[in-house]
């Protein structure tokens, strides 16, 4: 009975296609990635375009543009929600900007399970490494994890996180044989449950940003 459909795009749903199909809905159906340029990785388009905070302003105009054509006698609602929203969203992009640009160089590298933090790297100057690529059902081969212990033993990095939605076994072993330290658990594909410290788009970056800098400022 839905009016409105929004999905991710950039190939993060592979089943909202099929679905929308054989449910014969008569839902409008918008892409809220339109107008972001996809990074790649290994060839693939990457699909966590909203780890960009650029990125998840253009989420919200095309959220609020959907929803105004598809309920046109709330449209000046929904794009008053969107300008209050998208002023909060570029302070927290500013505050982002000013914290992580104070990091020293040795500590800008971060080591997921998975590699769902590129737009985040290209947007706030990051590094982040990954045995696994996008994809969080793929196992890494035995050799690229060698690789990369072998690279982190040799040029070390701020610090290892576990996700929410991957089994933090991966990067205990990196940890175990690399002696660098977990700096705590970034929220990547996947908000908290109710009452956790995700529970928004919004919360679920401040949850990022504060455990990556309380991790990878240097201590006193």
């Amino acid at each position: 009975n839905a009016e409105v459909i929004f999905v991710n795009g950039l190939g993060f749903e592979t089943w909202s296609q099929t679905l929308i199909e054989t449910s014969a809905t008569q839902a409008k159906v918008f892409v809220a990635t339109d107008g972001i340029t996809p990074l790649k990785v290994d060839g693939a388009i990457d699909p966590h375009a909203w780890n960009s905070l650029t990125n998840g302003m253009k989420y919200v105009a095309n959220i609020a543009d959907g929803m105004a054509e598809t309920d046109p006698q709330n449209a000046a609602a929904y794009k008053a929600n969107a300008r209050a929203y998208t002023a909060r969203l570029k302070a927290l992009h500013d505050r982002a900007l000013g914290q992580l640009k104070r990091l020293p160089a040795g500590q800008r590298t971060v080591v997921t399970a998975h590699d769902a933090f590129g737009y985040l790297e290209a947007a706030y100057g990051l590094t982040f490494l990954a045995p696994v690529g996008i994809d969080t059902d793929a196992e890494p081969s035995a050799r690229d994890l060698a690789e990369l212990i072998d690279h982190l033993k040799a040029v070390g990095a701020g610090a290892l996180f576990v996700e929410n939605i991957t089994s933090p076994s991966l990067i205990q072993q990196i940890a175990h044989e690399t002696g660098i330290q977990i700096g705590g658990r970034l929220f990547s594909d996947a908000l908290s449950e109710r009452g956790g410290p995700a529970t928004s788009y919004e919360k679920m970056f401040e949850h990022n940003l504060g455990t990556l800098i309380q991790a990878l400022s240097p201590k006193s």
